[in-house]
């Protein structure tokens, strides 16, 4: 155990593998859709058969945001909406995507903005 370390929680947003496009639709809302389909990377499937359906409407709270299928399609989510329970721009808050082989931060756009998170290697 490290003597004085702090603790820090992470959630994953998404373990597709595909090009993501991501939207600020309010303040503590982003919307995420990926430019291939969920759940069929081993890495997703880890958690989820490709059998298991996920319809719209489908929610998941956790402790930080709720997540909302929002689209699906065969089954699977198409369009996920992400509601935290505070501003994007929250310091508290750390958005992370690989780049290269790393993890490195994102800064949220604007509401109204958008991102293009690439394919991963």
């Amino acid at each position: 155990m490290l003597s004085g370390a702090r603790v820090h929680r992470w959630w994953t947003l998404s373990l597709s593998p595909h090009e993501h496009d991501v939207a600020r639709v309010g303040p503590s809302v982003l919307e995420m859709s990926t430019r291939g389909p969920w759940l069929e990377s081993f890495q997703e499937r880890v958690f989820r058969s490709r059998r298991a359906v996920v319809p719209a409407g489908t929610r998941v709270r956790t402790g930080e945001f709720e997540a909302e299928v929002v689209e699906a399609r065969e089954g699977a989510p198409a369009r996920v909406r992400f509601t935290f329970g505070r501003s994007l721009d929250d310091p508290k808050l750390r958005f992370l995507s690989f780049q290269g082989q790393r993890l490195a931060r994102i800064t949220m756009p604007p509401v109204g903005g958008t991102f293009v998170l690439p394919k991963l290697p």
